[in-house]
């Protein structure tokens, strides 16, 4: 799986769920994102460690949600793909096999947006004023 390499520098970490992950159309979940969220004034490894544990969520959820529409005979081809490490060959089953998939993706990213935002102010004050 794809994530955020806490190595980066945030103005150059970034999960596309375009190019990686989840994977729909324009997912960025980056600096720029926590900048626009209230979050941008966090120290570097804060801001890294967010953003995993939110493109971790956003899997999660979006792993959720398809798996509810989904036969048995399509999760077992779809798990197919994930065993074997397949993320290209495991994007092109769900371009082809779930038409909803980008919405699904958008719908649970716009989520995790709005409980961020909603949770900004608590969260920077428990890190930033953390001894």
């Amino acid at each position: 799986m794809h994530g955020v390499d806490a190595a980066e520098e945030v103005s150059g970490a970034e999960v596309s769920g375009a190019d990686a992950g989840p994977r729909s159309g324009k997912v960025q979940l980056d600096d720029a994102l926590l900048t626009r969220l209230g979050l941008g004034d966090l120290p570097t490894v804060d801001k890294l460690e967010l953003l995993k544990r939110s493109y971790a969520e956003l899997e999660r959820r979006v792993g959720e949600s398809l798996v509810r529409g989904m036969t048995t005979a399509q999760l077992d081809e779809f798990e197919a793909y994930y065993e074997k490490r397949d993320d290209e060959g495991a994007f092109r089953w769900l371009q082809t096999n779930v038409p909803g998939y980008r919405q699904v993706v958008q719908d649970q990213f716009a989520t995790i947006q709005s409980e961020l935002r909603d949770a900004a102010p608590l969260l920077r004050r428990e890190i930033l004023d953390a001894p």
